[in-house]
């Protein structure tokens, strides 16, 4: 599986694709996405290739340590903000603690896990 910065790819590198189902009911949850969507993003289109699905990563520096993923399972689905954020309050966090452990000044508690560094 191809890997960038240390992180496995999804998909293995190809376009995920989503199903042009879900755009065949005007009343399903789709179409409900967009109408929401477009009120949000007034000035919008609809060129290219819209079934083509997400995705988003969050990977601590160096590329070794995967803190949030998400992958679109239908179309619009997007990742949850507040765990988007979270996640990058602990790849911060994680960064800053290998920087305090490299320079000598580690200033967790002895004993102290990195995860329970990180839960604090």
């Amino acid at each position: 599986m191809p890997r960038i910065l240390g992180a496995q790819v999804i998909g293995g590198g190809k376009l995920l694709m989503g199903s042009a189902m879900g755009l065949l009911n005007p009343f399903g949850a789709v179409w409900k996405r967009i109408h929401e969507a477009a009120k949000t993003v007034p000035k919008h289109n609809v060129v290219g290739e819209g079934l083509i699905m997400g995705g988003l990563m969050v990977v601590g520096a160096g590329g070794q340590e995967l803190f949030f993923m998400h992958v679109e399972t239908d179309l619009g689905v997007h990742a949850d903000h507040g765990e988007v954020v979270e996640a990058c309050k602990k790849a911060v966090a994680a960064q800053h603690l290998q920087e305090d452990h490299r320079t000598g000044t580690l200033k967790a508690p002895a004993g102290a896990t990195h995860a329970a560094v990180l839960a604090q």
